[in-house]
């Protein structure tokens, strides 16, 4: 799997974790669709961190939308080449 489709799938699944729904996809609102608060998204930050054992900053995250936005900025972020 390429690093790209590993984070991806990653940072997918800690949503779906975090959420306990396996039917979240991308384009999900994280606050309306997911109903999630800051608390929450500690969380699946956390477990991404955890994954690839980096550090990220929630600030960096805490104006995206969609979980797609949040995921679209973490491979960014991340760097993949």
């Amino acid at each position: 799997m390429c690093k790209e489709m590993e984070i991806r799938t990653v940072a997918l699944e800690a949503f779906r974790h975090i959420a306990n729904d396996e039917g979240i996809g991308e384009s999900y609102n994280i606050v309306f669709d997911l109903k999630f608060d800051s608390i929450d998204m500690v969380e699946v930050v956390m477990e991404i961190e955890d994954k690839f054992d980096i550090s990220i900053d929630e600030q960096d995250y805490a104006d995206c939308i969609t979980v797609e936005e949040f995921i679209n900025r973490l491979v960014k972020n991340i760097g993949v080449e």
